[in-house]
């Protein structure tokens, strides 16, 4: 671990926007620096290669507002870009459970590098896609259903909802649903199978009633009383009681 100037230490893309920055948080660490200083068990990590943050931009940012000049850092050796970007994934998780908009960030960015590189041959592609999720979920701590959500989001969803679940306003889980709604508007409509739920036990309460009135008024009173009540159930258009048949 060496102590380097605040001036001198860099930040880039991918690294930088990998993880969401809540300014509410680094104001708070920022204070806390201005009165006890720099935590110098959580030393920035820097790509000694790249010379970039891979970990610790938020220390990064609260360190400026609390103007110090000089912070721990430790340099760290990584073959490639790819593998210093797992080491930040890896670091986030271990520190506390990824947000939704994290997990999304993370998934997004792991697929897109994906494309670049080899995709493993496997003998079906379903068994593909099953492994892919299970090894990207395994990376960020999460579920593989989780990450099938996500991708659903990325490939299919409108840009606005996109949007929301990426800064934080929507889960994935409410993102999921918005998209699958629009994909198949009749199996995808829980709104709908509430409704006709509802429906049903309307229909079921409204027929024990109908049976209670029945036995004790007979029939010519209960089909007034349904038709006032405009019952097209119990009581269609052209129905007529029949005399003698009170129950």
């Amino acid at each position: 671990m060496e102590r380097m100037k605040i001036v001198d230490i860099k930040t880039r893309s991918p690294f930088e926007g990998l993880f969401r920055i809540r300014e509410e948080v680094v104001d708070a660490i920022g204070k806390d620096m201005e009165k006890n200083g720099y935590d110098e068990s959580l030393p920035i990590i820097i790509w000694k290669e790249g010379q970039v943050v891979v970990d610790g931009h938020m220390r990064l940012r609260a360190a400026r507002k609390a103007k110090l000049e000089e912070i721990p850092v430790v340099k760290r050796s990584f073959k490639d870009e790819d593998e210093a970007l797992e080491y930040a994934v890896h670091n986030q998780r271990d520190r506390r459970n990824l947000a939704d908009a994290q997990i999304l960030r993370v998934v997004e960015w792991l697929d897109e590098r994906k494309k670049r590189g080899r995709p493993e041959k496997f003998t079906s592609s379903e068994v593909n896609l099953g492994r892919s999720s299970q090894i990207t979920a395994q990376k960020i701590g999460t579920s593989a259903t989780k990450v099938e959500k996500v991708r659903t989001i990325l490939g299919h969803a409108d840009e606005k909802t996109k949007a929301a679940v990426k800064n934080g306003t929507m889960t994935i889980q409410e993102g999921y649903r918005k998209t699958q709604e629009k994909r198949n508007p009749e199996k995808s409509a829980p709104a709908k199978v509430a409704e006709q739920i509802k429906s049903v036990k309307e229909i079921l309460n409204c027929r024990k009633h109908c049976a209670t009135c029945l036995r004790l008024h007979g029939v010519g009173h209960f089909l007034r009383v349904a038709r006032n009540m405009e019952c097209q159930i119990v009581a269609p258009k052209g129905m007529k009681p029949k005399k003698g048949k009170a129950l």
